[in-house]
C-alpha cells in the first residue's frame, strides 16, 4: 500500500534539492524513486518503462525482509535468535549431510544474519544441487561463529530454511502474513532456489511503492498505524553494527552491519546489487526507496546525502514543488530509434562471444524492424519493438510470464535494440553485423547469464 502523498514543502523539504538530485544522478540509471517524511510520500517517480504497478528483482535488500520476517517470529516465540541454527534445520536435510563438522553447532540465528557465520570468503556452493543445505555443511568455517565478519550468502539461507520449517509456510508466504499484509502490501515473489526453498538472501520483487512502506516500518521502529509489527528492541538491535569497526568517515560500507542491514554515514539501509535501496534516515525522519541499474551505489549514496539532506528542514516554495511533480511525471530513459531498413525479413546467427551465447543461437529481424525474434532451446521468442518508444510485451516461457520492454530499429550499420527485463535491474542490447548478432548485458544479473532466468521468480 502506497502511503499518503503531500508537497516537500508541507513537510519542510526543499524540491529543489530533489531536482539537484536528479541532476547530479542523471548518469547513474535510476528506475525508481520514492521519498517520504514523517510517514507522508513527498515524490515518487518511474524511468519509463518502468512504472509503479511493476516488481523490481531486489537483490540483497531482500535479506533486510528476511531478517525483519524473522524479528517477528522472535517476538511470536517461534524461535530465539540465540537458537542453534542445526536445531531448527529440516532432520530429513540434516540425515543426508554426512558427519557435520562441530563448528556448525555453534552457529546461531543471530550470526546468520550478521554475517559471522565464520567463514572468511564467500562460501555459497558454486553449482546448484538438489539439497543445498548438504553442499553448505561440507564446507566449515575456518573461524569460530560470531567473531569474524564476511559478507556471505550462506547463513541467510539456511535462516530461510529454519523458517519454512518452523512455521510450515514458504518464507514468501510468512513475509507476506506476519510483516507486509499489515502495512498493506501483498504482492511480493520470492526466488526459490530450483527445489522451491526461497533463496532469502536475493529473490525478492516488490513495488516501489511497497518497498518504501517498509523501509517507513523500519524508520517508525517496527509500528505501523499504532499496530507493532516488529519489536523496536529488535529494530535497534538490527541496525547496530554487531561486531566493532574503527572509525571512518570516508565510505558507506565502513560503517558496520547489523541483521542483515547495512550502517550508513546516514541512517543505515537495506542494501542490494545494482542500486535497489531502502534508506532509513532517522535524524531527517525520512525513508527513501531507490531501484536502478548501475554499479557505483557510493556515488548514488554521495549524491544523496549532497542533494537531499541539505533540502531538509529548507525553505521551499510551490513553484519549486510544481516543477518537480513536472519533472517526476516525465522520467524516461531514452528509448532507442532507428532509420529505414531494408524491406526484408533477415537471421543471424548469434555470435559466439556473446555475452547471451549459447542460450540464443539466431536472432531474426522483421522488414521494418518492429519485430525482433530470438531462437532459444529451438523455440522462437518474439518481442514486439518500438521505434523510439518503449514497447511493452510478457512472453510466456516455461510456463512463466516474463516482462519486457524494448525498442531499436535498423541502423546504418544494421539492426540494434534494447531489451529491458523490466522486473529486474537488466537490460541488454542486441546489434547485428557481418559476424552475426551479438547480444551483450548492460550489467549482467549475479546469478545467471539467462534472461529468462533472471526474469523469473
Amino acid at each position: 500500500m502506497a502511503l499518503p502523498m503531500t508537497n516537500p514543502d508541507d513537510v519542510g523539504v526543499d524540491s529543489r534539492g530533489i531536482l539537484d538530485l536528479l541532476d547530479a544522478a542523471s548518469h547513474l540509471e535510476l528506475h525508481s524513486l520514492a521519498i517520504a517524511r514523517d510517514g507522508q510520500c513527498l515524490a515518487r517517480g518511474w524511468w519509463a518503462p518502468y512504472r509503479a504497478d511493476r516488481r523490481h528483482l531486489l537483490y540483497s535488500v531482500s535479506k533486510s525482509l528476511t531478517a525483519t520476517t524473522v524479528g517477528a517470529l522472535v517476538a511470536d516465540g517461534v524461535l530465539g535468535l540465540d537458537d542453534p541454527v542445526l536445531q531448527h534445520l529440516p532432520p530429513a536435510a540434516l540425515a543426508g549431510a554426512g558427519d557435520i563438522p562441530d563448528v556448525w553447532r555453534q552457529l546461531t540465528v543471530r550470526h546468520c544474519l550478521t554475517m559471522t557465520v565464520g567463514h572468511t570468503a564467500e562460501a555459497w556452493p558454486p553449482a546448484p544441487a538438489e539439497e543445498l543445505i548438504h553442499t553448505i555443511l561440507a564446507n566449515p568455517p575456518s573461524e569460530p561463529p560470531g567473531t569474524t565478519f564476511c559478507y556471505n550468502q550462506v547463513g541467510v539461507y539456511l535462516v530461510a530454511r529454519v523458517v519454512e520449517r518452523l512455521t510450515g509456510a514458504s518464507l514468501a508466504d510468512v513475509a507476506r502474513e506476519r510483516v507486509l499484509a499489515p502495512l498493506g502490501v501483498t504482492d511480493l515473489e520470492w526466488e526459490t532456489d530450483g527445489v522451491g526453498h526461497a533463496l532469502g538472501f536475493t529473490g525478492a520483487r516488490m513495488r516501489t511503492d511497497d518497498l518504501l512502506t517498509l523501509v517507513q516500518l523500519w524508520l517508525d521502529g517496527g509500528r505501523h498505524d499504532g499496530t507493532v509489527v516488529v519489536p523496536q528492541e529488535w529494530v535497534e538491535e538490527a541496525s547496530t553494527p554487531f561486531l566493532p569497526v574503527p572509525p571512518d568517515d570516508s565510505s558507506d560500507w565502513a560503517q558496520g552491519y547489523g541483521q542483515s542491514f547495512w550502517r550508513s554515514r546516514h541512517g543505515y539501509r537495506a542494501d542490494g546489487a545494482f542500486g535497489q535501496l531502502g534508506l532509513v534516515l532517522p535524524e531527517q525522519r525520512m525513508a527513501v526507496a531507490l531501484t536502478g541499474e548501475n554499479d557505483d551505489i557510493q556515488e548514488l549514496l554521495d549524491l544523496v546525502w549532497q542533494h537531499l539532506l541539505p533540502a531538509v528542514d529548507r525553505a521551499g516554495s510551490a513553484e519549486a514543488d510544481a516543477a518537480l511533480a513536472e519533472r517526476l511525471a516525465g522520467l524516461t530513459i531514452p528509448p532507442l530509434r532507428g532509420s529505414a531498413g531494408p524491406d526484408e525479413h533477415r537471421t543471424w546467427p548469434v555470435d559466439p562471444s556473446s555475452d547471451l551465447a549459447p542460450i540464443y543461437t539466431s536472432v531474426r529481424v522483421d522488414a521494418d524492424g518492429s519485430s525482433l525474434t530470438l531462437v532459444r532451446d529451438g523455440v522462437d521468442l518474439t518481442i514486439p519493438v518500438g521505434d523510439g518508444v518503449w514497447a511493452d510485451h510478457a512472453l510466456e516461457v516455461d510456463g512463466r510470464r516474463l516482462a519486457l520492454a524494448t525498442s531499436g530499429g535498423w541502423t546504418d550499420d544494421g539492426y540494434a535494440a534494447e531489451v529491458r527485463v523490466v522486473e529486474t535491474p537488466h537490460s541488454f542490447r542486441v546489434t547485428t553485423g557481418p559476424g552475426g548478432a551479438v547480444l551483450r548485458w548492460r550489467r549482467a544479473p549475479l546469478r545467471t547469464t539467462d534472461p529468462v532466468a533472471c526474469g523469473l521468480p
